[in-house]
């Protein structure tokens, strides 16, 4: 059985963690579980029966989806490691020291079965009541095709630990493991193959989607994912150091991966990009379980259960826009800097992602509905009575243009610094090739008001409108023709990926979708009636719609399903935009502005250590890599590991390394751990550290002297147990500078080289000496 580092009590503790968060709304809870244990196995029937299992032979089971826990006998005391049910009434566990135990009543009474080995068992999977494998240490692999009543050994090929094993069907199978091992069957196992999984790191989890398709998770933050079989494999970047213990997919698309320290990661794109969510909990995370594509739950160290009931939900930011008019469009030319039009002549400019909006003076009161830029200087606004407004400086200025009418424009598409097209009431059409010096007007062959345009060259493009209108064009808006869309509803927004394939949406929660190019669109179902006012795709497959009432929709699979997504807003939405898949903005009434973020938090943690300087203080020092939208730390304090309160805050602007002081220390154990908050509000907890403190002074295991020094001082034992220890010099920042081992009564210890200060010399047992040098 792979060894996992648990908490005890520590008062030093290394974290790297890289931190990154969908949102600041939590999308995992923590679950009581009735137990300290730590648990390494979790397992789901339905949305309200399932069962965990964990050290001490604890095997725990609810039947209300985790809002309460009743202990089950289980009959030993061994590590039990893996649960698997094919009903709510069968199942087994597998265990250490050879553990295997069923179920046939929901888990009322636990018999052990016979399984031929002594080796820790880690996983356990089956296929249907009769037919299951269990793989384990020094290479172990066992099937059955009876329940369980006989467990016969197969030749797995390795030694390596596998620490656990899947089954596609009943001839192809995997099972991962120790040093990067992969093992492979297309027989049940009859066989085994070993693969090349390109990673000597341990690999703790696996999943497959079908025969081709899977991945492999291991220490290290290491993804592996194989679109032939595992004959390849390839690195997906985690964004994380983290150990990954366990892994799940919900479709093709959507998958999620627990790790050490809390850390939960989503992929809505098959493993190409991954994000972390909040997961609330610092705790090692050991396993993941999901019932459906929204519904999961994990476990992990110390009895931690955490769930999520909207994991298949994104999560939007709501920021502050400075304003309270109407907001009708949104453009980002990069991650940083963008623009938001709307009532009154409204203009916004926003150079940090959109945290924080400035006024731009556009030059009108005109009702400002659309805005489109070529590229970070050159942009254009459109809206009532024909106004057209142009910038080359970013929106510094804006200056007017002759738009030859005084119906409202809203909509507009630019393709370069000198071409562009605006749709508009009453089948107005106009376009520019000189940068808008003049706007001609095109014939669009409709009365129909006009609402969106876009040009996926300079020659093809679509507008689409009232009353179901859909108009293209080959020639650059030369000749325009109707298209059928399919429905009589008003079309608001148009997206198009390509030349071929489109989006349209509109009243009445109506989505339209063209595959060539719109000679024929088909409906989609959006699950709403709310009237959808725009669409956006960031790949042929995943795309956002918005609309009334704070209706956000997402797919992953090209449209064929649309999720209701939590926008944290009752406000119409009028525009989403994305610059790509990990960043997008949607904007909406009452100058509300909204963020996506799939994107890591700036900081990563490399340190947190927490020292106790006195009987009543502690010093707690941790290090970042970088704080580049960072905004604060909050320190939380317990003395119970369970009820936290916040004691203190850091700020975080661009340092590298931090520190606070927290006096009160209680008698006996005292927890801390860090809150980081970016300036989105986003947010993860740091792992806990833990100190124990007793207000009867120690004797000290050592004497520095002399103390303050200007270069030489001597480390003279009290406690001759410390000879052979190590020890650590460390400065206020908690920077280590020296690490050494002590192999003499009378240690020396050469500061020269060191500017005058404060150090800290920290010993094997955790006692801090404080050394003056001059």
């Amino acid at each position: 059985m792979k060894t996992v580092l648990c908490k005890t009590l520590r008062a030093f503790l290394g974290l790297f963690i890289m931190l990154s968060a969908l949102g600041a709304s939590a999308q995992w809870s923590n679950l009581t579980s009735g137990t300290t244990r730590d648990l390494y196995g979790v397992h789901f029937e339905d949305a309200n029966t399932g069962w965990v299992v964990g050290s001490n032979g604890v095997i725990r089971k609810t039947t209300d989806g985790g809002t309460s826990w009743t202990a089950q006998t289980s009959g030993t005391t061994q590590q039990l490691n893996s649960v698997f049910l094919v009903s709510t009434t069968t199942g087994w566990v597998a265990g250490n020291n050879g553990t295997i135990l069923k179920t046939t009543n929901g888990g009322t009474s636990w018999g052990a079965q016979t399984s031929t080995t002594t080796q820790d068992l880690n996983s356990i999977f089956f296929l249907d009541a009769n037919t299951g494998w269990a793989s384990g240490d020094n290479g172990t692999i066992l099937k059955t095709t009876n329940g369980g009543t006989t467990w016969t050994a197969q030749t797995s090929g390795t030694t390596r630990d596998l620490y656990d094993i899947k089954f596609i069907d009943a001839n192809n199978g995997f099972a991962v493991g120790e040093n990067g091992r992969i093992v492979k069957t297309t027989d049940g196992g009859t066989t085994w193959s070993i693969l090349t999984s390109g990673t000597t790191n341990d690999l703790n989890s696996v999943y497959f989607l079908n025969s081709t398709t899977g991945w492999a998770v291991g220490d290290g933050g290491v993804i592996l994912y194989t679109t032939n079989g595992g004959t390849n494999w390839t690195a997906q970047t985690s964004n994380t150091g983290d150990d990954i213990n366990s892994i799940v997919f919900t479709s093709t698309s959507i998958g999620y991966v627990v790790c050490e320290n809390g850390t939960v990661l989503k992929t809505v794109n098959g493993g190409s990009s991954w994000g972390l969510q909040t997961s609330n909990t610092g705790e090692d995370l050991l396993g993941v379980f999901f019932i459906n594509s929204g519904t999961g739950w994990a476990v992990g160290t110390n009895g931690a259960i955490i769930k999520t009931t909207n994991a298949g939900s994104f999560i939007w930011t709501e920021e502050n826009s400075g304003t309270t008019n109407n907001i009708e469009d949104i453009y980002f030319a990069s991650t940083t800097t963008g623009w938001m039009v709307g009532e009154n002549g409204t203009i916004r400019k926003s150079t940090d992602g959109g945290i924080t909006w400035s006024g731009l003076t556009s030059g009108t009161t005109q009702d400002l509905r659309a805005l489109s830029f070529a590229d970070a200087n050159t942009g254009w606004a459109v809206g009532t009575n024909g106004t057209i407004r142009k910038t080359t400086n970013g929106g510094t200025s804006w200056s007017g243009q002759t738009s030859g009418t005084s119906t409202t424009l809203r909509g507009i598409n630019s393709i370069s610094t000198t071409t562009a097209w605006v749709v508009g009431s009453n089948g107005t059409i106009l376009k520019t090739t000189d940068g808008g010096t003049n706007w001609n007007t095109q014939t669009s062959g409709t009365t129909r008001d006009l609402y969106d345009v876009q040009f996926t060259d300079a020659n093809t493009g679509w507008a689409v409108g009232e009353h179901g209108t859909i108009l293209k064009t080959t020639d650059g808006g030369t000749n325009w023709t109707a298209q059928t869309s399919g429905t009589t509803q008003t079309l608001y927004g148009l997206y198009m990926v390509s030349s071929s394939i489109g989006y349209a949406v509109g009243d009445n929660g109506v989505i339209r979708k063209t595959t060539d190019g719109g000679t024929t669109w088909s409906s989609q179902t959006s699950g709403t009636t709310d009237r959808l006012n725009e669409v956006f795709f960031t790949t042929a497959t995943n795309g956002w719609a918005v609309g009334d009432n704070g209706t956000i929709l997402y797919t992953a699979d090209g449209g064929t399903t649309w999720v209701a997504q939590t926008s944290n807003s009752n406000s119409d939405v009028n525009s989403v935009f994305f610059v790509n898949s990990n960043s997008g903005w949607s904007v909406g009434n009452n100058g509300e502005v909204q963020i996506f973020l799939l994107t890591p938090l700036a900081a990563s943690f490399t340190s947190f250590d927490a020292i106790s300087s006195d009987c009543n203080s502690a010093r707690l020092q941790w290090q970042t890599t970088s704080a580049i939208s960072n905004n604060r730390f909050e320190i939380l304090w317990s003395t119970d590991g369970n009820h936290w309160q916040t004691v203190g805050t850091v700020k975080a602007p661009t340092a590298s390394s931090y520190s606070f002081t927290y006096t009160g220390l209680a008698q006996g154990a005292n927890y801390f751990k860090l809150k980081q908050v970016d300036n989105y509000g986003r947010y993860v907890f740091s792992k806990m550290v833990t100190l124990s403190k007793s207000c009867t002074q120690p004797v000290a295991e050592a004497t520095v002297y002399p103390n303050p020094t200007r270069s030489l001082v001597t480390v003279s034992l009290n406690n001759t147990a410390l000879l052979g220890t190590s020890a650590r010099l460390v400065n206020m920042q908690g920077h280590v500078l020296r690490q050494f081992t002590i192999t003499n009564v009378k240690e020396p210890l050469q500061l020269s080289g060191l500017p005058a200060g404060t150090y800290f010399l920290i010993t094997a047992n955790k006692q801090s000496f404080k050394i003056i040098k001059q």
